[in-house]
């Protein structure tokens, strides 16, 4: 596999000193190439062409969108903008050396990283059904950074939901894009409208959640190919990287 991590930055405006700094460490620490992918560059990495609905998706939607299409179509490294303090090369080297594996990552322990449906309006399910999930969360791959093989099933699937997903909210999607929605600003992670800085957008009909192109696929499809992800990569060094 090509030493080489993507990164990602969907917004029109430039990177802030904060997010900066986190790249910089990116190239510094991790030993492997960083290419920084971005709106004015993404045309070059199309291979397959993008859903009619990913134009109408929030930054951090199209965010997600492009994990999904990158770990398939790709392979390689990815990671937030965030501070890193390790060298990739030896999970790299792990994932190499399983030919069963599909993705090397950290893992979700504690529960709170979980993304669940429970929260979305389009894929809403009973909280019931995701207790599994929380129980089980050491088991699975957290999506902030990772090292995918090229051409998995499980990436394959992370996108054909994605896709599942477009399809079925055209209509309201067309109508109520992304540009304003909570996944461009501060907080919201998990909910919808959970502070101050996002209350103004409760109007929104806008029809996906923050994890819905991200967390609440990858996660499930993690756990449901738990036996085919390592979890040994640090966690993220989480905290103002949103600045």
């Amino acid at each position: 596999m090509d030493r080489k991590i993507h990164v990602f930055w969907c917004s029109d405006n430039d990177l802030s000193e904060t997010r900066q700094a986190s790249l910089k460490s990116l190239i510094d620490k991790s030993g492997c190439k960083i290419e920084l992918v971005t709106n004015k560059n993404i045309n070059k990495y199309i291979i397959e062409p993008f859903h009619e609905g990913y134009k109408y998706l929030s930054a951090i939607h199209k965010c997600d969108y492009w994990k999904a299409y990158f770990a398939y179509f790709y392979g390689c490294g990815y990671s937030d903008i965030k501070i890193c303090e390790f060298d990739w090369n030896p999970y790299f080297e792990q994932l190499e050396a399983n030919e069963e594996a599909f993705m090397v990552s950290y893992s979700e322990s504690g529960g709170g990283g979980v993304a669940l449906r429970s929260e979305s309006a389009a894929r809403k399910i009973d909280p019931s059904e995701c207790i599994i999930m929380l129980r089980n969360a050491h088991l699975i791959p957290g999506c902030g950074h990772w090292v995918y093989k090229k051409g998995t099933s499980m990436a394959k699937k992370w996108r054909e939901v994605q896709h599942e997903i477009l399809d079925d909210n055209m209509d309201t999607l067309k109508n109520n894009p992304g540009t304003y929605h909570i996944g461009a600003v501060k907080g919201g992670v998990h909910f919808r409208y959970n502070n101050e800085s996002t209350a103004k957008f409760k109007g929104s009909k806008y029809p996906f959640c923050w994890s819905e192109f991200g967390g609440m696929i990858s996660h499930e499809l993690g756990y449901e190919n738990k036996e085919k992800c390592i979890l040994t990569m640090p966690k993220p060094i989480c905290g103002d990287h949103w600045k």
